[in-house]
């Protein structure tokens, strides 16, 4: 679901109009806050929010002398020089302790993002949004691991691509780096809410945690709530009724992307099948095969889970 900010995140007040994975993150971002955009890219969204004028503080940073110098030459251009500070640095190094609410990490793969929030703690951010175009697995296991609690997740599809967007607060310390894949239910490095919420989401289905975090637990939760509620209400959600179009919009939006990633496994699994019988395989190989079926296998009790309440 979109966040509330008291404004529509499409056009800011000068006409400066998002793309809708950037015009999401916008729409996420209280008024009032000191804001953040780590790796700002052309400055897009630090420039809406500026324009916008809804926030009392905007830091947009890049990590190299090309692109910040392209980032300042385009907050110059909009005439925002004294409402936006660029800095140069890399992720949350240009911030000092305290001094944003809410910080940006869009565009950059879950790998690097759980690297560069290692010392998302000692910079006492209140709230991060972020937006890994690809590795959101990896990126969610990480925060899964270290406690970090997720407030809310959201799919923003733009043309045959999909961005999911994490919203999470930190914890008051994180400790490694990205984690290795979860095996089991193993908790020993996670804190207590995070792992009961998704531990029993995974149970409640018979899937794995890894799958779950493929997803997003969130978005996994919200999609089995509104299978239940729309068969307690005889199909009117799922129809589009009593003002629940934006909710059908996300459910179809889950579906398409587990639709997606059961594709993707199948075919691994067929590739890796046809190795297998050929006598070609070894350990490796079998092992992989074992968990792309797996995977494949938990994809599809989540369709047919959905599929009881249509």
């Amino acid at each position: 679901m979109t966040g509330q900010a008291g404004y529509k995140a499409t056009t800011a007040g000068g006409g400066f109009k998002l793309p809708p994975r950037l015009a999401a993150i916008a729409s996420r971002i209280p008024p009032g806050s000191a804001v953040a955009d780590i790796g700002a890219d052309h400055g897009y969204l630090a420039i809406y929010l500026a324009d916008a004028g809804h926030y009392r503080r905007m830091i947009a940073t890049e990590v190299k002398a090309g692109p910040f110098d392209i980032l300042t030459e385009h907050i110059k251009a909009a005439g925002l020089s004294d409402e936006i500070e660029a800095r140069l640095g890399s992720g949350l190094e240009p911030l000092d302790p305290g001094e944003v609410d809410v910080a940006v990490l869009a565009g950059m793969g879950g790998n690097l993002l759980c690297q560069l929030l290692t010392t998302a703690s000692e910079k006492r951010v209140g709230r991060f949004i972020l937006q890994p175009p690809s590795h959101a697995r990896e990126l969610r296991r990480w925060l899964w691991r270290e406690g970090w609690r997720f407030v809310d997740e959201e799919l923003i599809w733009e043309g045959s691509r999909v961005y999911p967007i994490i919203e999470t607060v930190p914890p008051e310390k994180q400790v490694t780096g990205c984690a290795e894949p979860v095996t089991g239910l193993d908790t020993r490095a996670v804190a207590g809410a995070n792992a009961v919420r998704i531990e029993a989401l995974a149970a409640e289905m018979n899937i794995a945690l890894e799958t779950v975090l493929e997803i997003g637990p969130i978005l996994l939760r919200r999609y089995l709530e509104h299978k239940r509620d729309d068969d307690a209400d005889g199909g009117s959600r799922s129809s589009g009724g009593g003002g629940q179009a934006s909710e059908v919009a996300e459910v179809a939006a889950i579906e398409d992307l587990v639709k997606e990633r059961l594709t993707y496994y199948e075919g691994l699994a067929t590739k890796l099948r046809t190795v297998s019988d050929a006598g070609a395989a070894g350990s490796d190989v079998l092992e992989s095969l074992k968990q792309a079926q797996d995977k494949a296998g938990d994809l599809r009790a989540i369709m047919n889970r959905g599929a009881r309440h249509t």
